[in-house]
């Protein structure tokens, strides 16, 4: 990206393209939700609590990224390359949005981290309901 645009261009097209990852994550949760609570209606398998957590936790990381911390991101970049504030002011904003952007990097990894392992719990079910017939449907 630095190649292509000079800042503080590049950073704006990096804010256009991590909001959408945002709004894929949304979507992707809101759909892993969904997944779950027809297993629980039409298949009667109840989720174990792990899944739920990480799931929650997930979701939760990635609303609170996309809501709070995108938005406050973008306003210090805009102070950052603001030209008619003061130079104190705007090496200010550089550092707290180096500070908030480590930040929401690091939580990230945490939600990477969150959709592996619900990845690999939803791939690997438990092996006790491997006797259970899953295509008989409830109702």
């Amino acid at each position: 990206m630095k190649a292509i645009l000079p800042p503080p261009y590049n950073g704006a097209a990096a804010q256009i393209i991590i909001k959408h990852y945002f709004i894929l994550l949304h979507v992707c949760g809101a759909i892993s939700l969904l997944h779950l609570v027809l297993e629980k209606l039409y298949l009667g398998k109840v989720a174990e609590r792990l899944t739920v957590a990480v799931l929650s936790v997930t979701i939760f990381l990635g609303l609170l990224g996309g809501f709070w911390f995108q938005p406050k991101l973008r306003e210090l970049h805009l102070r950052w390359y603001d030209t008619r504030s003061a130079e104190a002011a705007r090496e200010q904003a550089h550092r707290s949005f180096s500070i908030w952007h480590g930040v929401s990097q690091t939580m990230n990894l945490v939600v990477i981290g969150g959709l592996l392992i619900y990845l690999w719990r939803v791939s690997n079910p438990p092996s006790a309901s491997r006797f259970l017939s899953s295509n008989k449907f409830r109702g």
